[in-house]
Formats: structure tokens, sequence, C-alpha cells
């Protein structure tokens, strides 16, 4: 059923003579993953060459098996996606699809793109309309949006690349399908790219594990025979029906979401680590050792807001799924340090809070259990537990394992931090004016737009990252009540800052 929108009957495979074939991994193939094409949107404050960009990622692609990117999406006759990738590209089956728009505007003077949100300063805020931004990366096509579905009926490449160039700035797009790459893969492909341009490409690492699975192996594995530690609590039965009728329900007649971008301060961040850590130490003691990172206290933050935003006394359980990147994490024979996975290798940990957990709501109490739930389910043996209960689920239901229970209200989290996606993207080789010889130009604004056939499920968050001044920026799918929640909250600590200065 979830691959029911694949059902498309595709045209002759490629004209210009025999392809290889590269297979979709099982974890390329699970639920929510499967179906996004995401959306990669980079605002450089520099004027770049367009064709250097494209040529120089299309030259990527036919450095050994990062052809793979370059392939077209097929079904073979198991039902299962697989990528066809011609023996030789040629202008008519083309790498990547390329676009290039030039508008004689400066981004001031753009009505979309003037209203971008950069550094807010100090304080933190809330933008809505983010969905608005979506048209600045699709170039001229800004009429129709990418989805898989249309990639099994045409030969159309995997990678769209689309430069947008204003009179003062450059505005790179690439458009990824989720099947092909994670983030982490995704920032593997965009450092590949990076050192191709600046025509070092010695430094562009292998492809490892394009034609064999590692994590269908890791499945098998010794490692993976014992016990998980939350598989006393996995769904099944009644009570995962239970939840998918719950859940489903819920999105036919609940309240909609809308996507919003969150911008939190580093006073902020250092306002909501200070009442977490009060709050950990009154509940452990002050002799008690601890640590919590900031994307625990973001992940808590967010899941606390919708406990509280939502309103109502919470009667039921908070599964908190926090997506992982298991490739340092895997048994030591799998590891392929310097390589790069262009793969889905991406697994949860979850924090089930209990209903006591939920209607207290600490930020603190929260933000530990989610370093816990990190520190016991990411261990080496762990891993391979949670790659073996993974494949089972895929292989049945076709989605990431649950834990909780039947009354679990779910709230889904990615952090790419670790991606470092503004630093990967250093195109400074392709800057074009008179600075030309800089060797490094980032973009001083990023933003993900993720395309599906459907609205995206509430409380979805992806934390973006950090920027040098220690400031945080999240994508979050809020309901309105959420909202309004986390404005009021804003408020309240803007009042209180100023209430302190004066």
């Amino acid at each position: 059923m979830a691959f029911s929108i694949f059902r498309n009957k595709r045209k002759d495979e490629s004209p210009d003579g025999p392809y290889d074939v590269y297979p979709l991994h099982f974890l390329d193939r699970t639920g929510l993953l499967s179906l996004p094409i995401m959306g990669y949107n980079f605002l450089y404050d520099e004027i770049l060459d367009p064709h250097a960009l494209y040529q120089s990622l299309a030259r990527l692609m036919d450095i050994g098996d990062w052809r793979k990117c370059g392939g077209r999406l097929r079904k073979n006759a198991s039902g299962h996606l697989e990528l066809h990738v011609p023996k030789t590209f040629t202008p008519s089956y083309p790498p990547i699809n390329y676009s290039h728009v030039s508008l004689n505007q400066t981004v001031r003077e753009h009505p979309l793109a003037s209203r971008l949100p950069k550094n807010q300063g100090a304080e933190p805020c809330i933008v809505q309309g983010i969905e608005e931004f979506t048209a600045l990366g699709l170039g001229s096509n800004s009429r129709g949006i990418p989805l898989l579905k249309n990639h099994l009926k045409s030969n159309l490449p995997l990678l769209s690349l689309i430069v947008t160039s204003f009179k003062d700035a450059t505005l790179v797009s690439l458009h990824v399908p989720h099947c092909l790459l994670d983030g982490m893969g995704v920032s593997g492909l965009l450092t590949a790219w990076s050192n191709t341009l600046a025509q070092r490409e010695d430094l562009v690492k292998p492809v490892a594990g394009a034609k064999q699975d590692v994590m269908e192996a890791v499945s098998t594995c010794d490692e993976s025979k014992g016990p998980y530690i939350l598989e006393k609590l996995e769904l099944g039965g009644l009570s995962f029906f239970v939840f998918l009728c719950r859940f489903l329900w819920d999105r036919l007649v609940g309240p909609p979401a809308e996507p919003v971008e969150v911008y939190l301060s580093s006073q902020y961040l250092a306002h909501l680590r200070q009442i977490a850590e009060s709050e950990i130490k009154k509940r452990l003691g002050d002799q008690t050792a601890f640590f919590i990172s900031d994307g625990d206290i973001i992940t808590a933050w967010g899941s606390q807001m919708v406990l509280l935003g939502e309103g109502g006394e919470p009667k039921g359980t908070m599964s908190i799924n926090n997506a992982f990147d298991s490739r340092s994490r895997l048994p030591s024979r799998f590891l392929a340090p310097d390589s790069v996975f262009l793969q889905n290798m991406i697994l949860p940990t979850t924090s089930v809070l209990s209903r006591e957990e939920t209607r207290e709501a600490s930020l603190g109490i929260m933000a530990l259990r989610v370093r816990e739930s990190i520190l016991e389910q990411t261990s080496t043996s762990q891993v391979a537990r949670i790659v073996r209960i993974t494949n089972r689920w895929v292989s049945s239901v076709g989605a990431w394992p649950m834990f909780g229970f039947w009354n679990t209200r779910l709230v889904t989290w990615t952090n790419w931090t670790k991606g470092k996606f503004v630093d990967a993207a250093n195109f400074g080789a392709a800057v074009t004016r008179e600075e030309k010889g800089v060797a490094v130009a980032k973009a001083s604004t990023f933003w993900a737009s993720p395309f599906v056939p459907f609205d995206l499920p509430k409380n979805n968050h992806i934390i973006y990252g950090k920027d040098a001044q220690g400031n945080y920026r999240l994508q979050a799918n809020w309901c309105r009540k959420t909202i309004y929640h986390v404005e009021q909250v804003f408020m309240d600590f803007k009042k209180q800052t100023a209430s302190r200065k004066e």
C-alpha cells in the first residue's frame, strides 16, 4: 500500500545504451523516508557561476560509485525500487536535471527573497508562512512541486540543481529523493561536490556499500541477536492497531498543522539550560553529575511546547522519536570511516515518557530522559538490535518500529547539526566577482523543503543546526494552539529580559 503511487507504467530505458543497476537498500524503503524529495536551499551573498556549479556536480557523477546519484528510479520484478545508471551520461541522458534563472533584482528588491529569515538577534522568534519560500527553490517550475512518482513515469534524473542568480546574491537549490540519501549522506555529497568544484578530486571519498547493503548484514550479525532495551515496549497486535487508528483519526479530524521556523538565540538557549539544569539538580541532588547537550534541551523544549500548547490534561504517554546516524555506531567490521555511504542509515532512539512525566512536563527531566535514551540505545550492540527489529518492521509494515503504548502521543525529531550543511556547501571556487579568489563562500541562509504528496504529520521537527554565534534554527510542524503558546512563551521571555535591563 505504501508504494501504490509507484504503479505507473514507465517509459523505456535510456536509448543511449546499457546501464548498471544499483539497489535501494531496506532503510531506503522505509515509510516516510522513501517518499519525500528533499529540497536543500542555500542563499549566498556572493555572485556564483551557475555553469561551474553544474559542471562540477556533473563531473562528480562520473567518479566511481558516485554515479549512483545520476541514475533513474525504476521498479524491478519483485516490486522493489532500484536505480538504473547508464554506462555513459549523454546530453539526452544527463546525470542531473539542471536549470538556471537570472533575475534583474537584488534580494532586497525581490518580494519573497527579501522576507527570508536571517539572524534575528538576541530574542527568540517564530516565523510563520515559511511554505511560501518553497517557490524560491523551484526556479521557473514554481507552479509544480517535484514528486517521487514522477521519476518512475519519465527519465528524470534523481538530482535536480536549480540556481537562481540575483544581482547581489545566488540561491542554490538541490533536490534529492530521501530514498537515495539521508541527511549525513547529503552532507557527504555536498562535501564531495565542493571538493570537485575546487578541482580537488583527490579529496573526494569513495562510496561504500553502493551495491551491498551493510545494514542488511548488520541485521543478522552476532551482536543483533540479543534483546533490545525497548523490546518489551514494542507496539504490536491490538495496541499497534489502536495507536494507528488514533493517529489516523487525529489526521482526519484533528487541527491541521502548519510548518513554521523557530529561531532560538544563544541567550534563550542559555535561559533554557539554566531552567533544565536547575530542575535536574532538584530531582537528582547537587552531588550527582549529569550531562545534557543543546540538542537534548531543544528536543525537550519543543516536546514540552507540544504538551502544553495542545492543551487539556495529558492523559497518555509520549514517545519522543529522535533520529540518529548509525554510520559511526555499527560493529567495527562494518565501519567505513574513509568512505561515504550513499544510503539511509538513520535509526530511531525513543524516549517513552510516563503519564506522570507528561503531566509534570518538566524541561529538565524530559531533557535528561532524552539523553539517557541516546546513551542506552546507541551502543554498538543496541544499534545492531534495532537494525534487526527495523528490518522486520520494514518487511512487514514498511515503517520504523514503534515503542510505547496504545495511547502514546508521538513527537519526532531530526537533528542536522552534525551534518554541517552550510560548512559542507563551500562554493568559494564558483565566486565570479572581483573577490573571486576567496577560498570560502558559505550560505548566509539555509532552509529545507520536503516535497510529499500529502500533508506532513504534526509535531515533526528538524533542527537545522547552530551558527557561529551559538544560535539555533529549527523547522516544526505544529498546530495553531502550539504556535500561539510558543509566541506567548517568547513574549514572556522578552518581557523578563527587558525588566532586567531597567
